[in-house]
């Protein structure tokens, strides 16, 4: 089994024991749910998890994250989330695209996300935090990656994929010069 997709399953508590036995996992949806609980070591075991959806649940901390070293895409959008805490994704060295919007976000602890070489791309509009703020709390590597925190950035619609991104163009009408953040261009 390398998909799983348990959305729209009422389910509201990830227990340590819920994947045991699916260490082939790709893929994991849990969007759709009412999550308000992931226990520690939730996803122990999950070795080759590459993208993880955790969308529209009640969740108002991830902190069970740290194992998943095969992580490219990280969903955690729409939830009640408050705060990144050191070390959430420290593991994720191949982490390539984080959403993050609409949550409560305030506060991302220094080296919540450790070794973000791969980091493309950072999605957090309809939170608290703002990409100067992120970014403040990144590990800085060789690489840039591009952090929109307002839905009102324009980006070239030529470009098909995030991971393409390099620049995001802040909308002067609205006065945003946070809007988008790719090594400070905007």
């Amino acid at each position: 089994l390398s998909r799983l997709w348990l959305s729209y399953n009422s389910l509201r508590t990830i227990n340590a024991s819920t994947f045991q036995g699916l260490g082939a996992l790709a893929e994991l949806a849990l969007t759709h749910n009412s999550i308000t609980e992931i226990e520690p070591g939730a996803f122990q075991g999950l070795d080759r998890l590459t993208d993880l959806t955790l969308r529209n649940n009640s969740i108002s901390e991830v902190g069970a994250l740290s194992n998943l070293r095969k992580l490219e895409g990280f969903d955690a959008g729409a939830n009640s989330l408050r705060v990144l805490r050191t070390g959430v994704l420290r593991d994720a060295k191949r982490l390539r695209v984080v959403l993050l919007d609409d949550n409560a976000l305030r506060t991302v602890e220094p080296n919540a996300f450790s070794e973000t070489g791969s980091l493309d791309w950072v999605w957090i509009p309809g939170n608290e935090l703002n990409c100067s703020q992120f970014v403040a709390a990144m590990p800085i590597t060789s690489r840039a990656f591009t952090c929109l925190d307002s839905v009102y950035c324009r980006i070239d619609q030529s470009i098909d994929t995030p991971s393409e991104i390099d620049d995001g163009a802040c909308d002067a009408d609205l006065d945003n010069e946070g809007c988008a953040w790719d090594g400070g261009d905007c």
